[in-house]
């Protein structure tokens, strides 16, 4: 006689805990907006960011500006690279970008000195360099150095604690996300303060918010903190 065959499924093992590689959810709400003087929080440092914008402005107007030379110095998190890919992106006319000209090899301090020694003669022409330092403490070729003070020297602070925050909840709403208070707080005293560190997270944040198809909640964000700090993030 044929024996009875079991109808109770055989053991199946524990579904796998979610990672920090979970399906998103369908949801698009497009790519993070890029750079712009818009979506920059300035804080302290609106004298800097109103005279850049002033100065794209006016060499879209096809206006010689005032001021044709600047140097911005900040440390990491300042908004240097905002401010550098705002200006890029705005595609002024006759306008020239350097970013982090602290890293520049000898070669490229050369051609750089030679711009602005060329410049001089072009007064249609303007020149904003960024670099991690004021000019006088650069390790670049002293030629270069002397050239850097030529125009304005703006120096660009760390946001505070409030500039902080406002940065954060302006992120979140472009992305279409609400930012809550207890949030913002605990980012603050528990991650890096910079704001490109702040950025990162909230964008992990946000795709682990996607794919378990939640809201954006203090105990998520722990969550997503410690699977962070787990897979070495």
């Amino acid at each position: 006689m044929d024996r009875q065959r079991s109808s109770t499924p055989p053991d199946t093992p524990p579904a796998p805990a979610p990672t920090l590689q979970e399906p998103q959810l369908i949801l698009d709400f497009g790519p993070p907006p890029p750079p712009c003087f818009d979506n920059f929080v300035p804080g302290p440092n609106l004298e800097c960011a109103a005279t850049l914008r002033h100065l794209v402005h006016t060499l879209q107007q096809g206006e010689t500006p005032a001021q044709r030379f600047f140097y911005v110095w900040g440390p990491a998190g300042s908004g240097k690279s905002h401010l550098a890919s705002a200006l890029t992106a705005s595609q002024a006319p006759n306008l020239t970008v350097v970013d982090d000209v602290d890293q520049y090899s000898k070669g490229r301090q050369r051609t750089l000195f030679h711009r602005f020694n060329a410049l001089v003669e072009q007064p249609e022409q303007a020149l904003v360099v960024f670099g991690n330092q004021p000019p006088a403490r650069l390790k670049l070729l002293p030629e270069l150095v002397s050239r850097l003070g030529w125009g304005m020297v703006f120096a660009l602070q760390p946001l505070d604690d409030t500039a902080l925050v406002d940065a954060l909840e302006h992120t979140a709403r472009e992305r279409g996300l609400t930012l809550g208070q207890d949030l913002s707080t605990y980012l603050l005293r528990h991650t890096r303060r910079d704001m490109a560190s702040l950025k990162t997270i909230l964008d992990g944040l946000e795709q682990l918010a996607r794919a378990r198809k939640k809201q954006l909640t203090l105990p998520l964000l722990k969550d997503y903190l410690q699977r962070r700090e787990q897979s070495g993030g």
